[in-house]
């Protein structure tokens, strides 16, 4: 099945318009945490703009079909000079930054950005010397054995980083517990967009010992999902997230850990996850018929239509090909969107496993996971059973036990904030359905007593929004800016400009069609002009009444069309780059700074204004360096590029909310160098949360949280099942559980050369308690808390099961 969205690995780079789902490396050897990050405002999107999520997260979305296309001999993969003549395709297509696949110039400094470690050779590794330990279970957590890979060719990682987002399979030799397996096809994940990652880092591996041999099978499995956990110093969210999961009465895969050798060489420590596959089914279904489904970013069960096609580029059907299957996916989100409260557990019974459902959308919420349905509406599973119901996977949990993290720049210094443990515990407003009428909940026979009256009820919450004003022609000359200048000197050369350019249209026409029509330059136009949602305790963001990517997009569609034949070619699209230079760079220096860009924009775009409502939560980490009052920033804010100065609309900064727009989080030291010295320089925010219980109830592009959360009987149920999973959330049950898992790798930590933290983050990152207001929250610090939040929500505090 071919899938239109972001073609290539390379090409991926380009648009960061998701959020992270592992650590984001940047330039100067830095990353950012894998906490979730701001989402773009998911009740303005449309069915368009699901597929287009599902693009700009191609971790589970369907791999680009490359194969039919260089497959000569037609044997189904391809040989070396067959993968030749794709890398050299590929290797052909415009970098997007200009500065190559691996590079990580395509993502911005983040605010919350960490050192990396140094890449170095790791140990050699005689693989002939390796024990044998095939009598014990490949899943078992008491065991580490070593997966031995070996490649002809000496360029293999080149080529798993090009092919990561295509259906092209690298073959190697796999050596495990004494034996092994010719012909393995071996592909990386691809990367979260906007997640380049330097080469020598390790990378989540996929190994396929069936490619060459369809009999082939590893201990019955034909796959395996070796991770690379690059967003969890601790190494062990993975495994304890899943643990939980079928503690709590979910199939959940099995997960241990592995260390990996390549060509002789030490790659380091990788969780060894169980693949969603016929063997998985087997186990926890006992059969391994029915249809299987892993779902990428914006899979969130809205209904989309009667036509499965929307679907296709969502939900990655991984089993055969069947229109009956697809047709019961459209019925169970039609009836999610359709159905009454008062009628949807009898509507659904039939199709969905219900109390299933509810168990994981607690186990999300209660462990904070950032990469599953609730924070992207993908990331997870779904299996239709011969029965006809489905149910919901979970597939990992690197991003489990984590704040929700947010940034904001402030144009005032002085100290503020609450420490981690600190901080309200107020609930996004309510709007009805799961949020209102909470007496009602009350009132019936095994429910709580009625809440106090300021307790949330569809009530607005008692901390009046914070409102500030940004301008899209700001944002986006930050964004060019970020983009194109390769030498990091602030400024952009005419040749930088244009290879931005030449690689932005390249990201566009997917289909190397050499052209774009209007309709299409403005759906790609939507994705990088769309501010994120800010929804479940986060800001919330609006527009006014015009669709900013289709006036934007219009505007610069009529700048390019030059022949006025309705489509705008490689040469038209970059020829207007051109001009644009030479229109608005300064007359001495012959280069494009932010200012001119932003100044440019002003005057050939229209008024696109967007108002971001800060909402709160609770929260649970304010970092911010202050010397005066919070008030004194208020009466000195004016324009929207703070120290940039001047411009229309009410005050506050220009860059407060982690927009979609590639290159706007800026790095802590290099933004303050900018900022220091001058009158009304902004100071960076970052906020790290606790969710609240009903975090994304009053959101309809979470419809299994919506919906289900909405008739009083099923969330009654999910305080049960809440209530149930956090009472076992105590450090001294996982702290143990993590203990033996760190006594079993940890040597094998301390020698791994690929990974991206230190050994020391390693320990520390374990249990450390907090000692300074800008300490990293350790594992223990967010288990102990995060019981201590859920079990005092007044309404899980109440279930016949609590207190």
């Amino acid at each position: 099945m071919k899938v239109a969205p972001l073609a290539f690995a390379t090409l991926a780079l380009f648009v960061g318009i998701w959020s992270p789902l592992h650590a984001q490396p940047t330039r100067g050897g830095r990353a950012s945490h894998g906490s979730e990050r701001t989402e773009r405002r998911d009740d303005d999107e449309s069915p368009q703009d699901e597929s287009a999520k599902a693009a700009a997260d191609p971790v589970y979305a369907a791999p680009v079909a490359l194969v039919s296309r260089f497959d000569r001999n037609g044997d189904g993969r391809l040989d070396a000079a067959e993968r030749a003549a794709a890398r050299d395709f590929l290797a052909a297509q415009p970098a997007a930054t200009g500065t190559g696949a691996n590079t990580p110039r395509s993502a911005a400094p983040s605010a919350t950005a960490r050192t990396l470690e140094p890449v170095k050779p790791g140990a050699k590794v005689d693989v002939a010397a390796l024990p044998d330990l095939s009598a014990r279970p490949l899943y078992d957590p008491a065991t580490l054995r070593t997966i031995a890979l070996a490649f002809d060719d000496t360029d293999w990682e080149r080529q798993l980083a090009l092919f990561a987002s295509t259906d092209i399979w690298v073959p190697a030799r796999v050596t495990i517990d004494g034996r092994t397996y010719p012909g393995v096809g071996v592909r990386y994940a691809p990367l979260p967009v906007a997640e380049p990652r330097d080469s020598g880092y390790k990378r989540t591996l996929l190994l396929r010992f069936d490619f060459t041999d369809p009999q082939q099978r590893l201990a019955g499995q034909r796959e395996l999902r070796l991770l690379d956990v690059f967003a969890d110093p601790t190494f062990v969210r993975t495994s304890l997230g899943l643990d939980v999961a079928r503690e709590s009465a979910l199939s959940a895969p099995r997960s241990n850990f592995v260390t990996v050798a390549i060509n002789g060489e030490n790659w380091g420590v990788y969780a060894n996850v169980q693949p969603f596959d016929e063997r998985f089914l087997l186990e926890n279904f006992g059969t391994a018929a029915g249809a299987r489904w892993t779902v990428a970013a914006g899979g969130g069960l809205t209904y989309l239509g009667d036509d499965p096609q929307p679907y296709r580029a969502i939900y990655h059907l991984d089993t055969e090909e069947s229109p009956a299957a697809w047709q019961a996916l459209i019925k169970l989100c039609r009836t999610l969107a359709q159905t009454d409260p008062e009628d949807l557990e009898p509507a659904l019974a039939p199709l969905l496993d219900v109390n299933g459902a509810l168990r994981f959308l607690a186990w999300e919420n209660v462990l904070m996971n950032q990469g599953g349905y609730r924070a992207h509406g993908g990331g997870y599973g779904l299996y239709l059973d011969p029965a006809g119901r489905f149910h919901l996977i979970p597939l990992a949990a690197e991003t489990a036990f984590r704040l929700v993290e947010t940034e904001t720049y402030e144009r005032y210094g002085g100290r503020a904030g609450a420490r981690f443990g600190d901080g309200n515990r107020e609930r996004p407003s309510g709007r009805g359905g799961a949020r209102g009428n909470r007496e009602a909940a009350a009132a019936t026979t095994s429910s709580p007593p009625a809440p106090a009256s300021n307790s949330p009820g569809g009530a607005a919450p008692t901390k009046t929004p914070r409102q500030q004003q940004t301008d899209l022609a700001m944002l986006l000359s930050y964004s060019f800016v970020l983009k194109a200048d390769r030498d990091d000197d602030q400024r952009v050369t005419r040749g930088e400009w244009l290879d931005f350019a030449r690689g932005w249209f390249t990201v566009m026409d997917e289909n190397f069609a050499g052209q774009l029509g209007r309709a299409q330059l403005i759906d790609k136009f939507r994705w990088f002009v769309t501010p994120p949602s800010m929804r479940d305790g986060k800001s919330r963001q609006t527009y006014g009444q015009d669709d900013p990517a289709e006036v934007i997009g219009g505007e610069f569609f009529a700048e390019m069309d030059q022949d006025h034949d309705g489509q705008v070619t490689r040469d038209e699209f970059v020829g207007a780059f051109d001009r644009w230079f030479t229109r608005w760079m300064g007359a001495k220096t012959q280069q494009l700074a932010q200012p001119q860009i932003q100044a440019g924009l002003e005057k050939m775009l229209p008024e696109s204004v967007f108002v971001a409502d800060a909402n709160t939560a609770a929260k649970r980490d304010r970092f911010i360096v202050s010397d005066e009052r919070p008030d004194a920033a208020k009466e000195r804010e004016g324009g929207r590029g703070g120290e940039r100065g001047g411009g229309r609309g009410a005050g506050g900064s220009g860059l407060s909310l982690g927009l979609p727009i590639p290159g706007l989080h800026v790095g802590t030291d290099s933004f303050r160098r900018r900022s220091e010295g001058g009158a009304g320089g902004r100071t960076l925010v970052i906020q790290r949360e606790q969710l609240d219980v009903l975090a994304g109830a009053d959101n309809p592009r979470r419809p299994l949280i919506q919906k289900l959360l909405a008739p009083i009987i099923l969330r009654w149920r999910y305080y049960g099942y809440v209530h149930g999973l956090a009472s076992t959330l105590t450090w001294e049950r996982l702290g143990a559980m993590a203990k033996q898992r760190y006594e079993l790798i940890g040597a094998e930590v301390e020698r791994d050369t690929h990974k991206p933290d230190s050994y020391e983050h390693f320990i520390q990152r374990l249990d450390q308690d907090l000692d300074s207001a800008d300490a990293e929250p350790s594992l223990k610090n967010i288990v102990t808390e995060r019981r201590r939040f859920v079990l005092d929500d007044e309404f899980v505090q109440r279930h016949p099961d609590g207190k």
